[in-house]
């Protein structure tokens, strides 16, 4: 039986390959809703309001640059509970 949509070995990219062209994977909603201990449903009420943290956008996917995980997180630290804490545009 012949093989459909082989793929050479050589052909595919490494991890180490991904980093070097685009440095560390992509997050996908559920990986960034789980390290913010949040809802992948608030995630998306976020980009709908324009708010929470920066994405990417590849074809119908919606998925999250780690640094921009990390600014996110450094843009809503708080030292009082008093401070307004809705997510930073």
């Amino acid at each position: 039986m012949p093989r459909r949509h082989a793929v050479a070995k050589a052909d595919k990219l490494t991890d180490a390959d991904t980093r070097k062209l685009v440095g560390e994977p992509l997050l996908t909603v559920e990986q960034v809703a789980q390290l913010l201990s949040c809802s992948a449903s608030n995630l998306n009420k976020w980009r709908l309001k324009g708010e929470g943290p920066s994405f990417v956008r590849v074809g119908a996917n919606i998925r999250y640059r780690p640094a921009d995980i990390q600014s996110f997180i450094a843009e809503n630290m708080s030292t009082s509970t008093s401070e307004d804490t809705s997510p930073a545009a």
